[in-house]
C-alpha cells in the first residue's frame, strides 16, 4: 500500500531559503510525496495565511485513499 506524504511548510520570507530546502529534500527522499509552501506564513501559517492553508488541506483531503 502506497500512502502519500503531504508536507506543508510556512515561509516568512524568501530569504529563509534553508527552510524550503529542508522540506524539498524530505519530499525528494520520500516517494509519492507532495510539498506545498505557504509564503508569508511561519509557525502559525493557519493564522497568517488561513485561505492558503485551507486550500492545501482541501487538496490533501481530496487525494485518493489507497486500497489496503
Amino acid at each position: 500500500m502506497m500512502k502519500t506524504l503531504y508536507l506543508l511548510c510556512g515561509l516568512l520570507c524568501d530569504s529563509v531559503v534553508w527552510e524550503a530546502q529542508a522540506h524539498e529534500q524530505m519530499a525528494e527522499f520520500v516517494p509519492h510525496s507532495i510539498l506545498r509552501l505557504i509564503y508569508d506564513g511561519g509557525h502559525m501559517s493557519m493564522m497568517e495565511q488561513p485561505d492558503l492553508v485551507l486550500s492545501a488541506l482541501e487538496e490533501w483531503l481530496a487525494l485518493p485513499v489507497p486500497a489496503a
